[in-house]
Parts: structure tokens; sequence; C-alpha cells
């Protein structure tokens, strides 16, 4: 799976789970530490107006040179009051970057004077809505798979990542604009276990964490 396919269905997969999300559930906890629903939202929107940010054009990146609003792995500000709608307006915004076919020879510059690589950023993108429609779903009650091959590829660049010894992302040779160190250590699992429980015990989750009262998860979605 190429990069711009992976941005795109994690995205897509993220979107969904925030569209079912009911207005009593925005404090509901979720298996991203202490962040509510609504945090998680948020954190998600400033990630990707990050990304946004840096990638269409070398004349665009100083916008992305700072971490988002929530940076330093918090949970995030938003500028508005209603997260749905923040969301919605950042995905907007964010279609037409990954719809370019291939950017990996590209290069551009953050405002800190450090070489961010497109393709690095979109991984990183990938990665953090991947986790974090899991985390979602799984605080909604809604149904928490996803597609085989975006976990895969995913799953990839978390094991070459943290065989090089990284416990997260890292752009320009810095840790990613909302990256958390103190992200919950490793959890070890089975040798034979699916590429999805793998996934989330090496981002530190456990794969059937629910929410008190949460009824089982509804069907998949495509």
């Amino acid at each position: 799976m190429d990069t711009g396919t992976a941005v795109r269905s994690a995205l897509r997969q993220f979107d969904h789970r925030v569209a079912v999300v009911h207005p009593s559930q925005w404090s509901s906890a979720t298996p991203a530490g202490t962040w509510s629903v609504r945090d998680l939202i948020i954190h998600a929107t400033d990630q990707l107006r990050w990304a946004t940010a840096a990638l269409p054009s070398p004349a665009r990146i100083a916008a992305a040179g700072a971490a988002p609003t929530g940076g330093g792995g918090g949970a995030g500000t938003g500028v508005g009051t209603d997260p749905t709608a923040d969301w919605t307006a950042a995905l907007a915004q964010a279609r037409d970057v990954w719809s370019v076919p291939d950017f990996a020879d590209a290069t551009v510059r953050a405002a800190d004077g450090r070489d961010v690589d497109p393709v690095g950023v979109s991984w990183w993108l990938a990665e953090e809505m991947t986790v974090h429609t899991w985390d979602l779903a799984r605080a909604v009650g809604d149904h928490d798979e996803l597609p085989n091959d975006l976990v895969a590829a995913v799953l990839d660049e978390v094991r070459l990542r943290q065989a090089a010894g990284r416990s997260v992302p890292e752009l320009g040779g810095h840790p990613a604009p909302g990256a958390d160190p103190r992200y919950a250590p490793s959890i070890s699992v089975p040798g034979c276990s699916d590429d999805l429980t793998e996934l989330l015990a090496r981002l530190g989750r456990h794969r059937w964490w629910r929410a008190a009262g949460l009824p089982s998860p509804t069907g998949p979605v495509a």
C-alpha cells in the first residue's frame, strides 16, 4: 500500500467513527490514557491540520513549523467549540493533499529549519489516524476492525521504527508534532497474534479494552 492510499484509508475510517459519536459520549473515556472522546478528536484534528499545512508546497511549510495546538502529545485545544465541525473542516482541506499520486522525491523545510520528508509525514499521519480510529471506536462502541491492508502497512512502518530504537515517529530527526514520548510501553503478545492485535500492543494498547457499559461493537466499515 502506498502512502497516499494509506492516509486516505485511515482518514476515511476515523471520519466514520467521528460521525457516530453521540452527544452524550464527548466526555467518555478512551484507550488513549486520560483523554476523553472530545480530547481524542481535537488531537486528531490538530495532527491533520499540521500535516495538511506541511505538505502541499514549500511556500506553505511555515505554517507547519510549530507543533499543533495541543503540542507534545497533548490532547489539543482546537479552534472551535464543535469538535465534529472542526474535524470535518480539516478533512475537507486535507483531501487534495493526498490525491497527489507520488511526492516521494519532494522535501519541504519547516520553520525551525529542519527538512521534512512528505512520505514520512504521511506514514506518521496514517499511523496516528489508524490507532486513534481504534481508540475512538472502542470508546463509543463502534466496530473496531480496520482494513487488513491498512493495518498491515502501518504495522510494517511501526516495526521498522521500533527496530531502529525509536518509540515515537520522527520527522527530520525530531519527534513528530504531537508524538508523545510518554506513549504507553509496548505490550507483549503471542507471536501468532493477528496484525491489529500486534499493532495495538506495540503502541501500548490492549486489544479488548472496552469502556464500561458499552454494548458489543457493530459491523465493519469498508
